[in-house]
Parts: structure tokens; C-alpha cells; sequence
């Protein structure tokens, strides 16, 4: 899945009022989360918006590179 698919579910659930800004969060439509905390995966999330990355932007990977042994 990609970052622009990830943003426009999250913007399709703003505006039905699916999101909790107040708890950062998808509910349904009585207000109880749809996805238990306990069960994301930060770490896993963040390799995928990596794998993105690298995907969209050739470049990527020297650019990391370079942040670093700055």
C-alpha cells in the first residue's frame, strides 16, 4: 500500500467523521476504535514508508546515506 493510498483513507475517514483527532485515531461510526493500539506495529510501519521511498525516489538510499555522516 502506498503513502498516497494510506492519506487518502485517512482523508476519506475525516470527513465521514471516522477520525478521533483527540486520540489519533480511526472509530466507527459510534465512536469505539476500529484498531487496537496494542496490535500497530511502529517499527514495521515506518520499513514500509521506507520501501516507498525507495521505490518512488532512486536517490533515496545515498540521500539517507548522506543524512547520516552529516
Amino acid at each position: 500500500m502506498w503513502l498516497s493510498e494510506v492519506y487518502e483513507i485517512f482523508m476519506e475517514a475525516k470527513g465521514a467523521n471516522r477520525w478521533d483527532d483527540e486520540r489519533k485515531c480511526f472509530v466507527d461510526p459510534q465512536g469505539n476504535l476500529i484498531v487496537d493500539p496494542n496490535m500497530v506495529y511502529l517499527k514495521r510501519l515506518l520499513q514500509l514508508f521506507q520501501l516507498q521511498e525507495i521505490r518512488e525516489n532512486p536517490n533515496y538510499k545515498k540521500e539517507m546515506e548522506d543524512g547520516i555522516k552529516r
